[in-house]
């Protein structure tokens, strides 16, 4: 079970097209995971700190994945064919490029986008180097010996306008055996992803002896239409399959006949039972789950991106473990404060706190469950000074023994932020950066009105940055604390 809440965890699915060159590599079920999103910040922005999950089956090809994400209306018109690399020109109106080597069993992150021929600007990629809290991580999943599942934790990216309106993204994923001048793709998919809303959230019931699952379509924003089908994940490989031969394909309202849902008045499916033979072989054995995609319509035509939400199954044997509702985790001066909410609890022991160390998650404390039908609130605090960003996980345990892991939660290091003045600030296209009082790595970003960072200054020492030549418009100034991620941010307008 997975629940939703704003500026925490939003999890919204986006599959629509694939495209996919040579058979090497298939690309599917992109996911965006929130973590946070700051509001007018600075005034005309939205800052947004998301995880980015995808699904790869892969033929021989694959040692290198690139991502690409465009605001919708910016997205390249014709389409990318990927007869070839992306070409900075291609590239220039992204918000978000990722380079990422995966030619060993740990990936990690290129820090230049090497496709990139003679004499054309740099494409600015994200990775530790300007960004010191993204990670990513890769897991071989269902029964594919050949599907992995990534998980990138931690992207960062400054978009102009208000938080709560809709801000939709249409993405590239390629891949390719080479990140070199002369990379040939060797396959590729075009995505796009609703990042805001609406909300979409499900449950399983344990409903004995008939298991069943709900799930409700919410908007915090305006009046939407929306429409949406369900799918049994039929051969349990966890990816989400819509074409013919794939998943069931269980319940559906079309784009023609909508819902209409209000921020006050979002649609509940009830309680709808799990097809007849869930309760027999080998169902009881192999569990799968459910799959919720939901459209959205304007003026009665299907808008082009998607957003859905996996259902987990309910345990095989009648028991139903603890299920997490939220999970928060801030920090209280030097203290790390968690606090978490149950939905259900049976046969429940408690709650492993684990926080990691080093390259490994180390357990610092326990508490003990309630076992309440209707759930619980609860609460943690330990000593943290760390200066850099602390990760955090809880492990939810049975009494039998079994267990499951959160999703982790990161709260900020002790480390200030240096402040900083610009000057002068309207500019004419000139402008200096003077950083207070350094004590750690420090990165400086300039971020255009589009959300494309022009220009990154790593410092250690000196203190001031002299930036020429810029455009008239108006910009972010970024200044990035390396060791714990945070950062502060001022407006720059450009007046040419």
């Amino acid at each position: 079970m997975k629940n939703f809440t704003l500026l925490v965890t939003f999890i919204v699915t986006l599959l629509t097209s694939s495209l996919n060159l040579n058979a090497q590599c298939t690309f599917i079920s992109p996911t965006v995971d929130i973590n946070s999103t700051l509001e007018n910040t600075p005034a005309g922005f939205c800052t947004i700190d998301f995880n980015l999950s995808f699904d790869v089956t892969v033929n021989n090809g694959n040692k290198i994945i690139y991502l690409h994400l465009w605001k919708v209306a910016d997205y390249p018109n014709p389409q990318l064919a990927y007869a070839h690399a992306p070409t900075p020109v291609e590239l220039q109106n992204t918000v978000l490029n990722l380079a990422i080597d995966n030619n060993s069993v740990t990936p990690t992150f290129y820090s230049t986008y090497l496709p990139n021929p003679t004499g054309l600007p740099l494409v600015t990629v994200q990775s530790p180097s300007n960004n010191p809290a993204i990670t990513i991580t890769k897991n071989s999943i269902g029964v594919n010996s050949n599907s992995y599942h990534y998980e990138i934790d931690h992207i960062r990216v400054a978009i102009a306008g208000a938080c709560n309106n809709n801000i939709a993204f249409r993405g590239d994923a390629w891949s390719s055996n080479s990140n070199a001048a002369a990379a040939n793709p060797q396959c590729s998919m075009v995505y796009n992803v609703g990042l805001l809303d609406p909300v979409v959230s499900g449950n399983c019931v344990n409903s004995i002896p008939t298991l069943k699952y709900n799930f409700t379509i919410g908007t915090i924003s305006t009046t939407k239409n929306v429409f949406y089908s369900v799918y049994l994940d039929k051969n349990n490989d966890g990816l989400i399959n819509t074409g013919i031969g794939g998943d069931s394909l269980l319940s559906m309202v079309p784009y023609t006949t909508p819902i209409t849902i209000t921020p006050g008045t979002p649609f509940n499916s009830g309680d709808i039972a799990y097809p007849p033979n869930y309760n027999s072989a080998p169902w009881t054995t192999i569990r799968r789950k459910i799959f919720v995609v939901v459209g959205t319509t304007t003026g009665g035509v299907a808008n082009d991106y998607y957003i859905s939400t996996v259902i987990d199954p309910c345990p095989a044997g009648g028991t139903t473990p603890i299920y997490l509702s939220n999970f928060y985790a801030q920090r209280k001066g030097a203290n790390a404060l968690l606090t978490w909410k149950t939905e259900t609890e049976v046969n429940a022991k408690g709650f492993d706190i684990e926080r990691k160390i080093g390259n490994d998650f180390v357990k610092v404390g326990y508490v003990k469950a309630s076992n309440s039908l209707s759930g619980d609130n609860y609460s943690f605090q330990e000593a943290n000074t760390s200066k850099g960003i602390s990760l955090y996980r809880l492990k939810l345990i049975d009494n039998d023994g079994s267990y499951k892991l959160s999703e982790n939660r990161s709260i900020k290091g002790t480390a200030a932020v240096s402040d900083f003045t610009v000057y002068p600030n309207p500019s004419n296209g000139s402008t200096k950066i003077s950083i207070t009082d350094i004590t750690e790595a420090t990165t400086v970003e300039i971020v255009d009105n589009a959300g494309r960072i022009v220009r990154t200054e790593e410092l250690k020492t000196g203190n001031t940055i002299q930036v020429n030549n810029l455009q008239t418009g108006l910009y972010l100034v970024r200044v990035i604390n390396k060791l714990t991620g945070d950062f502060i941010t001022k407006k720059l307008t450009v007046n040419n």
